[in-house]
């Protein structure tokens, strides 16, 4: 009987009746038998929160569900505690090459691939809540796989990391390196419910790294594979990527203009608020009360933007000596 609920619950979120979601969700938290149960319900909270742009709510309801599993992170946690996380994954590595991570055994204890899944549900509303935490969490996810194996919710977490590597961490090469393996475990394993997301962030690590068109490839994908198993939110994101995409590569506007109108309507169709569709923090103080040691642009457009005001910013001190 649980398990029909819960099905149910993800059947009504999935056309888009969010009201009778929740209600079938506080219903279920109360009749989960075991840790893995309670992480599934967990999980589909985390989702409907992101959907209706609740990110503080999101991240709450998936650190409470970790500490079940032992697992305790920081909701603001510090720049060192990102550095000490980042750093064991390149100790764990012991040196392998990143292609080499493809052929790690498959993670066997469900309890811990009850709890990455949580982990991976926390993406979207840790970057959105607090650059640090995103970045921790994904560090987190790779050491986790390192350590117990590969699952599903382990390759999302390559290609997330992989995008932020060069941001954050100024290893761009590598970033994509590690994006390209999260696709990589997908098709080798089957991991059909993580393939759009990683798609996603792997067209986003193109970006730093390859031609324009090669990261709208990798959105285009997403967007289709996103359509294709029911993930109507990372379609949403994907159609967001694509249009900025088309604006830095100065494509016609009347093309931009439609690509855009094409993405409203499927909004509008897929009865999700606008507002949650895109990953952007749901108000200033979200973004700029917590910010992460250097930026992690989600849109290619706001680290162009970043870019120029960076360039703008050195020629004011060379022009007057000073800091603006």
């Amino acid at each position: 009987m649980f398990s029909l609920r819960l099905e149910c619950a993800e059947c009504e979120f999935l056309t888009g009746e969010l009201d009778r979601t929740e209600q079938l969700i506080a219903e279920l938290l109360q009749r989960g038998a075991s840790k893995v149960d309670v992480a599934a319900v967990y999980h589909q909270k985390v989702l409907l929160h992101i959907v209706k742009s609740e990110h503080p709510q999101a991240v709450d309801s998936a650190l409470t569900c970790l500490k079940l599993f032992g697992i305790d992170i920081p909701v603001h946690p510090s720049w060192e505690q990102v550095q000490a996380e980042y750093e064991t994954v390149w100790r764990n590595l012991q040196g392998r090459p990143i292609e080499g991570l493809v052929d790690l055994p498959l993670m066997r204890d469900p309890e811990l691939q009850a709890a990455m899944r949580v982990l991976s549900a926390l993406s979207d509303p840790a970057y959105n809540t607090g650059r640090n935490l995103f970045c921790l969490q994904q560090c987190r996810m790779v050491n986790l796989t390192l350590e117990h194996g590969m699952s599903g919710a382990s390759a999302h977490a390559c290609a997330e990391l992989g995008f932020s590597l060069g941001p954050v961490f100024q290893r761009y090469p590598e970033g994509f390196r590690l994006a390209k393996l999260g696709c990589e475990l997908v098709e080798k394993h089957g991991f059909l419910a993580y393939r759009a997301k990683v798609q996603d962030a792997t067209g986003i690590a193109a970006f730093w790294t390859h031609p324009v068109a090669t990261a709208i490839d990798f959105i285009r994908t997403s967007i289709r594979t996103a359509i294709g198993t029911g993930d109507l939110t990372y379609a949403c994101y994907g159609m967001y990527h694509i249009v900025t995409l088309l604006l830095l590569r100065n494509d016609p506007l009347d093309a931009v203009w439609r690509e855009s109108e094409i993405a409203l309507d499927f909004v509008h169709k897929a009865k999700l608020p606008s507002s949650a569709t895109w990953r952007t923090p749901s108000s200033p103080s979200d973004a700029s009360s917590r910010p992460c040691k250097a930026a992690l642009p989600r849109s290619p457009l706001s680290a162009m933007r970043s870019s120029k005001k960076r360039r703008s910013r050195r020629n004011c001190w060379r022009a007057t000596g000073r800091p603006r």
